[in-house]
Order: structure tokens, then C-alpha cells, then sequence
């Protein structure tokens, strides 16, 4: 079984295209066929249905590309670790939620770049559940998660901090000259929410529910910024994760509300797959993450 197959299908699975498969490896769409082909006789069972120029994973398929996932990962981690470079290098894939993505990490990622030129850093953006899916099928190094605590035994956390989620409005908003709001008079209030499977947005749904009360909304965006510069036009108020809010607070384009029994704690979790090496780019991240999130808790 030769590695490139393996790549060459991993490619097809993820893009479910031969041809996009084949500009991404920059082969001829014939070679990714007949290597795709070749894989399939080896095993001995198809890997794709093909239903006209529409592709699919056969279920024997989906089973293979986490093995293939996991052989391709460790073929790289065995060369880099046999390579005897100390110096961090090579490509780091992260998965991470998008509300953490541009908060203080954007800080971190930027002073990784600057320290570690030779880093390659991939970014891969999701819901806790995709960038745990990534972490299981090893297409990330690690993850970065904003969520309730995470315990799993094949995994490993090397860092945890707690997070607050915060109510917050416009220093425009008639609600600006309260430090404290009850429940109930917030939820009269509009709401720019996130997606619905938010997981802090999930939390405060349930604490509603237990009390028969709801809010109205006239967005749902997926889009952290989006949601803080429309709250700062006074569109509606919001709630999100204390640290994705320095920087608005520091300016004072938002005020803080304070909202009785209505606590939605979180927590910022960097985790990897139990067993894995810790190549040196990884071990460098997980220092400078450390130091930069201890000094601002």
C-alpha cells in the first residue's frame, strides 16, 4: 500500500471530486483514478460509490479514511521526529472555534508567526463538534475549544482556564446606565445571537426554558465581529465570551451588563490526541499559550 494512495484519497474524500482532488495534488485527474483504482484492488472492496459525475464514500470508505487519516499523520510525526531538528518547523495544524479564533489567540498566532518563521501555521475554524471530528480523524495536531469541560480518555488537555460569558450593549443603549439587569427585563430586549449550535448559546436557552422565557432575535450570525461591531451600532445586545470583549471594553464602545443567576461558565481547553508526539512547533505553541493566557486571566 503506497502512501501517495492514501493521500490521493484522502483528497477525494474530503473534497468528494476527483478533478478538485487532482488541481489540489496537481495531477492529471487520470492518475488520481487510476490511484484511487489501485487502492481498491488492494483492498479488495470499492472506496466510492460513483453516481454519474457525483461521488460518495461507500461505508467500507468512511471506516478506511480514518485509518488513512491515522497513517498519513503518523508517517509525518515519524519523519519529522527522526529528522533530529530541535527547532520548531514544518506545519502545525489547529482547529479552534471561531469566537476564541478572534480574540486573544489571533494575538497568539501572530507572536508564533513572528518567533517561528519556519512554522507553517493551518488554522481550521469550527463548532466544538467539527474541530473535535478533526482531532479524532488526526486532521488537526490539536484543538482549541470554548465549551463546557471536555473529559476524554484518549485525550490530553494541557491547558484549561475558566471563561465568562458576558452580556453586553452599546454605551448608546438606554441599558448602558445599569450596571445590573435582572432577567427578565433583558430578555424584552433584541438580541444579535449566534448560530444555534453555539454552546454558550445553548446554555442560556436551557436557563430560559427552566423559567418559561424566551428572547427575540433579528440576526443569527456565525460571526464574532460582526455581532460585536453591530452591538456597538446599537442594533441589539448580545452575549459572548469576556475575552473575545477586551479589546471593545479598553475602548469603551461597550458597556457590560451584569446579569443575576444567569452564570454560563466556560472553558478555553487546548487538547490533543493521547499517544501523539509532541513535535517541537507543537510544544512551543502550547509555551506561548500558556505564558500569554496565564498573564491575562
Amino acid at each position: 500500500m503506497e502512501l501517495r494512495h492514501l493521500e490521493t484519497f484522502i483528497k477525494v474524500a474530503e473534497f468528494q471530486n476527483f478533478s478538485k482532488a487532482a488541481d489540489q495534488l496537481k495531477y492529471a485527474q487520470s492518475t488520481v483514478t487510476m490511484q484511487i483504482k489501485q487502492l481498491e484492488n488492494e483492498l479488495g472492496f470499492l472506496l466510492f460509490e460513483r453516481i454519474g459525475k457525483r461521488i460518495s464514500l461507500t461505508n467500507k470508505g468512511i471506516e478506511f479514511l480514518d485509518y488513512a487519516y491515522a497513517i498519513t499523520k503518523c508517517t509525518s510525526e515519524a519523519l519529522e521526529a527522526m529528522s533530529g531538528n530541535k527547532e520548531p518547523s514544518g506545519v502545525l495544524k489547529i482547529g479552534i472555534v471561531e469566537s476564541l479564533c478572534t480574540s486573544i489567540f489571533k494575538d497568539i498566532f501572530k507572536e508564533f508567526l513572528i518567533t517561528y518563521p519556519k512554522v507553517e501555521l493551518v488554522i481550521k475554524i469550527g463548532t466544538t463538534s467539527e474541530i473535535m471530528e478533526m482531532l479524532n480523524k488526526s486532521q488537526v495536531d490539536f484543538i482549541v475549544a470554548l465549551d463546557n469541560k471536555i473529559n476524554n480518555p484518549n485525550w490530553v488537555t494541557v491547558f484549561e482556564k475558566e471563561e465568562a460569558i458576558s452580556f453586553f450593549c452599546s454605551n448608546k443603549h438606554p441599558l448602558a446606565k445599569y450596571d445590573e439587569i435582572p432577567l427578565q427585563k433583558l430578555i424584552n430586549e433584541n438580541f444579535i445571537l449566534t448560530e444555534k449550535e453555539c454552546n454558550y448559546r445553548e446554555s442560556f436557552e436551557q436557563i430560559l426554558n427552566k423559567i418559561n422565557l424566551s428572547v427575540t432575535s433579528s440576526l443569527e450570525i456565525e460571526n464574532t465581529d460582526i455581532i460585536i461591531k453591530y452591538v456597538k451600532e446599537n442594533l441589539g445586545i448580545s452575549f459572548l465570551p469576556k475575552v473575545t470583549l477586551v479589546e471593545s471594553v479598553y475602548k469603551n464602545d461597550i458597556h457590560i451588563l451584569s446579569v443575576p443567576n444567569c452564570s454560563i461558565p466556560m472553558y478555553t481547553q487546548l487538547i490533543y490526541k493521547k499517544n501523539k508526539w509532541l513535535s517541537p512547533s507543537m510544544q512551543a505553541f502550547f509555551s506561548l499559550s500558556n505564558k500569554v493566557l496565564c498573564n491575562n486571566i
